[in-house]
């Protein structure tokens, strides 16, 4: 039985942190998956959304996290072929996972390119144009050949209120890649970051950090597939980077405080659905509760700013007068 049925939102945190202090003795609970999952995928996607805001190419993220469904069902087909039957509810190998995502990668981001450089089309444009082509081939795919499988659901909310084990083991490897990945190389990404032309004429390996960056993104998009859907993975990735940039403007200092505020936005989201189905029996989805929060809560804080500074620029003139 979950403990934590029937419990509101402040007995709901007070039981989490009780169970964490004590190693969640008997297993993680269905909340407790939910909040180590998000927490993880948190923590991973400041990391990566913060560079990628910084190089403005969050629609190329975007682009990357709806096209990889082209690499999957290219995957899922492929190996039904040489190894007989195979099933979405039962899985692939996640070898087969990890080459669909590069595969599904390095097509996306090689046709941008090429349409942007040889056919002097606009980056944004080139983005648009091989997201939509790639994206609905992989739709059409699955619309031929699974026929019973309802994707759209899935693909944009996930299946956060019922992860299992190994939702929680990707996205801990996520987080562990992540941080290993921007631990060696900070110096390196803060320099690519901010300063691309200066990096390349003293010859660093801008293209490699790219290209690696760019498989992080693959893998994260991957691993929140299944588990939190799209809209959580961009949600997460570009809301807390736009948040925090309000305040601190160090690149070490944006992703600590995404961190932060990501992990707390998913800590409430899940801690508010539960005081919800409690209070009022109403099962709303985690998925949405949180990507409404991480936008009203972006608002409230962009309608204070711009309140303090129309009362600042008021006071000035009245000093000037």
């Amino acid at each position: 039985m979950n403990p934590y049925a029937e419990r509101e939102f402040f007995s709901f945190f007070s039981l989490f942190f009780q169970r964490m202090f004590s190693g969640f003795s008997g297993g993680l609970f269905s909340d407790e998956r939910q909040i180590v999952v998000l927490v993880f995928l948190a923590i991973s996607l400041a990391f990566l959304g913060t560079l990628l805001v910084v190089r403005q190419m969050t629609m190329l993220a975007n682009a990357l996290s709806h096209t990889l469904l082209v690499g999957i069902v290219v995957a899922f087909l492929l190996l039904h072929y040489l190894y007989g039957e195979l099933s979405w509810e039962g899985g692939l190998p996640a070898s087969g996972l990890w080459i669909a995502a590069w595969i599904a990668t390095s097509v996306t981001t090689l046709c941008t390119q090429k349409l942007t450089c040889r056919f002097r089309i606009q980056e944004d444009a080139s983005i648009a144009f091989v997201f939509t082509t790639l994206f609905a081939l992989g739709i059409l795919l699955v619309t031929l050949y699974t026929k019973n499988m309802h994707l759209g659901v899935e693909i944009v909310m996930g299946h956060i209120d019922a992860l299992g084990t190994n939702d929680v083991k990707n996205a801990f490897q996520l987080m562990l890649g992540t941080g290993c990945f921007f631990g060696c190389g900070f110096p390196l990404l803060r320099m690519i970051a901010f300063d691309e032309l200066f990096a390349k004429s003293i010859r660093l390996p801008v293209q490699t950090i790219h290209a690696l960056c760019m498989l992080l993104v693959a893998m994260a998009s991957m691993v929140a597939f299944r588990a939190v859907g799209v809209l959580i993975f961009l949600s997460l990735l570009v809301g807390p980077v736009l948040w925090t940039r309000l305040f601190v403007h160090r690149l070490s200092q944006i992703i600590l405080w995404s961190m932060a505020y990501g992990v707390g936005c998913s800590l409430i989201a899940i801690g508010l659905s539960r005081h919800i189905l409690t209070r009022f029996h109403v099962p709303l989805s985690t998925a949405g509760l949180l990507a409404t929060f991480l936008l009203l809560f972006y608002l409230f804080t962009v309608t204070l700013c711009f309140y303090y500074r129309r009362k600042k620029d008021r006071s000035i003139r009245r000093i000037g007068i």
